[in-house]
Parts: C-alpha cells; structure tokens; sequence
C-alpha cells in the first residue's frame, strides 16, 4: 500500500489549518518540554526523516541556488529511496552538479562525483535533518527563550550559548532553534556562520513531520531555497530501484555532514596562507581608526575559500579588496571519519589604522 504525504508544500495552507487545529488542542494540555535539551530531542525524533524509523520510502525535493548578490543561480532536484541505513539511494542534478549513489549492504557504488558540494550538503541538512540527529551540546550552555512575532505568536527557542568564546571573534553568533509554538517543528534556525533558516511551510509523511519549503539566508541574502514537492511510503521499493547499474563505480557512502565554524584556534590551526591588505592601503583607505568586517565563506574539501559573502560590515571602503583576498585564503582539509568535508565558517577581520610619528 503507497501512502502520499499528508501536505505538499503548495496545499499546505488549507492542510495545515485542519491538522493545525488538532495537534494545537492537544499541545495546549501537554506542551512541548521547557528543558532545552529535552526539546531538541524531541524536535529530532518528531521533525525530519533520519529517526523516523519509516522505512519504504522516496522523497522529492526542489532546490534553488543563489549568487551573493541574491540572483537566482542553478536550479537542482534531489531525490531519496529508503529501505534502512544501509541500502539506500541518493540522486542529486543540477547544472554545476550530478551524483546518483547507492549505498548497499555489500557496498557503496555512484555515478558522478561523490563529494558533494557544500549547497547539496546544506540542502540535505536543512530538509533531512533540521535538527542533527546527534548534535553535540559540548562547550554550550543551553537557555530558552521566547521569540515573539506579530498577532501574539510566541515561539519557544533554544540558544546554545558557547560557553568559552572564540577570542579571536569580539561578536560570536550563539546557535538558535525557534520552534512551531504547538508542534515540535522548525520555524526559524541561527547557525554559527550567521546563517539563518526560515521555514515557510510544513507537512507530513504519515506522523512524521518534514519541511514542506525553506529559505536560507546570509545577512539580507538567499543562498539556498528547497521546497517539498513529493513523498511517497510503499509496501517494498519497486523492483531494481537499490540495484546499482553495471557502470556505477564503487567507493565510499557520500558524506552529507555540514561543520560549522567561527574564528578561534581550530580554523586557525588550519590555516596555509591567508594574504591581507598591505598595511599601507589601509592606512589610506581607512576612515577611522579601528574598523572590522565579518565574512561567511565556505571551505571546500580541497582547502580553497568560496561563495563570500559579507554578513557585518563596518568597513565599507575595504570591502571589495578584502573580498578578493579571502578567495586566495587557502587552508588544510577538514576531515570527518578519514573523508575531507567542506566548512561552513565566519571570519571576524580586524583592522587598524597605524598613524605614523
């Protein structure tokens, strides 16, 4: 028997106003946890498809890029079949970008290139698992909060406060959770990098709750949206869709992990070459004495810094020039489980006027 999802992310208004409503009478008499690390478990048990324990399933997810001036780039679907946890298949298409992966019991085989990028990465993450199925606490101290919204909307948030700041980074972004006030879904996600997430719908697939369709910002920006357009549950997965083609090739399983970073020892430690502006321009290009500039960049699994973007910028006569060094910045890969791993990281760039005597 194939069950469809309950809401697609283009019916999900006039679905989420009759499910809404039941799930909303039953959270006013039991609400969701106070304790935030109680209600990041719960929001990872009940929100995405990595503990959902469904098996038999396909999804289908559009997803769109964006430049740093927040321009529609390349437009890629990804899609998903799942038998358990080891006998799965991914497919990711786009312009820049193509992988068809099958990870067996007897092994892992793939068309196109394995390593995926970090767009993919962030699309897998932010629609698969919204909250990591084990995210690490360590060196954070967890705190509530209410965030209100306009017509008395109350959402409860968690805030991983670092316990020992980063002192290289005067204004470190504290991770964020907001959550649906009735039902333990994502309405809103503040990353490390000053990355933020917003979810503009919800559905389901039988009680499992997934994304329906997502924006991710840096600063004012887009740089990746996702929509839901298709789920599926089957009785079996339909005859050879595991099976990998004579012409794939075997390897290891794609690796979906996202690291976060800021300034501090770790990324420094990582550093090769990181070339600045000459004193001597910022002497003469610098209108006051001290000025900084916050940057999002990603680290790619060769070392090389791309898609800059600048999230704080209090340096404006600087920009540009900056800009063009960070894409120089070169650094040693980040490995994760012996397999190198694209970064997500902020940059915190002091600069200082040196008047001469």
């Amino acid at each position: 028997m194939m069950r469809r999802l309950l809401c697609l992310a283009l019916l999900l208004l006039p679905c989420a106003a009759s499910v809404g409503q039941r799930v909303a009478a039953a959270a006013r008499t039991d609400s969701l946890p106070h304790d935030p690390k109680a209600l990041l478990a719960l929001g990872a048990r009940s929100y995405g498809l990595v503990l959902s324990g469904l098996h038999n399933w396909t999804i289908t997810i559009d997803y769109q890029l964006y430049d740093a001036q927040g321009l529609r780039t390349e437009a890629g679907v990804f899609q998903e079949w799942w038998a358990g946890p080891d006998d799965y298949r991914l497919h990711f298409a786009r312009p820049g970008y193509h992988l068809d992966a099958w990870v067996t019991p007897k092994g892992s085989y793939s068309i196109g290139d394995p390593n995926l990028p970090m767009t993919e990465r962030l699309v897998y993450r932010w629609m698969m698992e919204p909250l990591p199925p084990h995210m690490s606490t360590d060196g954070y101290q967890l705190q509530r909060r209410v965030m209100l919204l306009p017509n008395t909307v109350q959402l409860p948030c968690v805030v991983m406060n670092l316990v020992h700041p980063a002192s290289a980074d005067p204004d470190p972004i504290n991770p964020q959770y907001c959550f649906d006030q009735y039902v333990p879904v994502l309405r809103m996600a503040d990353t490390e990098d000053g990355e933020q997430v917003v979810y503009n719908a919800l559905a389901a697939l039988r009680a499992q709750y997934l994304p329906g369709e997502f924006v991710a910002r840096v600063g004012r920006m887009p740089l990746v949206s996702a929509r839901l357009v298709g789920g599926r549950i089957y009785a079996k997965l339909p005859a050879g869709t595991l099976t990998p083609p004579a012409a794939a090739v075997r390897g290891t399983a794609p690796e979906t992990t996202v690291l976060y970073m800021s300034s501090g020892p770790v990324l420094g430690a990582h550093a090769l070459s990181r070339p600045m502006l000459p004193q001597a321009i910022v002497n003469a290009r610098m209108e006051n004495i001290m000025e900084s500039l916050a940057y999002s960049v990603t680290i790619g699994t060769q070392g090389n810094v791309s898609d800059v973007r600048v999230i704080g910028d209090n340096a404006p006569e600087l920009v540009d020039m900056v800009t063009k060094d960070l894409k120089r910045w070169r650094y040693r890969p980040f490995v994760v489980n012996g397999v190198a791993v694209p970064v997500r990281a902020r940059l915190w760039l002091n600069f200082e006027k040196r008047l001469e005597r």
